[in-house]
This record gives structure tokens, sequence and C-alpha cells, in this order.
């Protein structure tokens, strides 16, 4: 009986996974390639140049990949990201918004 609690969490999960929309399984890849520190697939999932604009400064990378620092990360005591929350707040055909909570 003690096993009965493991295994409906292996029959909930995939259940869970299916009710995210296509935004938030996005989101989620993005953690997962994130997490694996695959450039590659990070410049895959994002459209280029990539962009900030934070408080009129604006700097630009040719790609996504070419933005993230996993090494000043680590330094930082970074070793992954968890997500709290993955809430979509709007979709339409061109456009979503995802309200994402996480840690570091």
């Amino acid at each position: 009986m003690k096993y009965f609690g493991l295994l409906l969490c292996f029959f909930c999960l995939p259940a869970m996974a299916g009710d995210l929309s296509a935004p938030q399984q996005e989101v989620e890849k993005y953690f997962e390639y994130f997490n694996n520190k695959d450039r590659e697939a990070l410049n895959s999932a994002s459209d280029h140049p990539f962009i900030f604009s934070i408080g009129g400064t604006i700097t630009k990378w040719d790609q996504y990949g070419d933005a993230v620092d996993f090494a000043g990360l680590e330094r930082s005591g970074w070793s992954y990201s968890r997500i709290h929350k993955n809430h979509l707040i709007y979709e339409d055909d061109m456009t979503a918004m995802v309200d994402v909570n996480f840690s570091r």
C-alpha cells in the first residue's frame, strides 16, 4: 500500500502535463534547456537578435545563448531554476502571456 502514492504520482504527472497550454509547455522546455546549460537549444527556442531594454539601456546579442553567463551564475550560487507557478494569462493566434514564478 505504501507504493500506491508513488504509483498515483506516475499516473498523475503525465495528466497534469497535458493540462498545460502550448505557451506554458514552451516555458517548461525553456527552463529545461536553461538548467541543462544547452545554449544551442536556447538559441533554437528564441528569436534573434536578442534584445534587452532595461532602464532605457538597450543591450543586443546575436543569439540568446550569447546573453547567458552560466559560469557567472554558478559563481553566484546558481545550480538550477525551479518553476513554482506557470499560469497562462492570455493567448491568441499570434501572442501569449504566461505568469511564471520561479526560484534558483
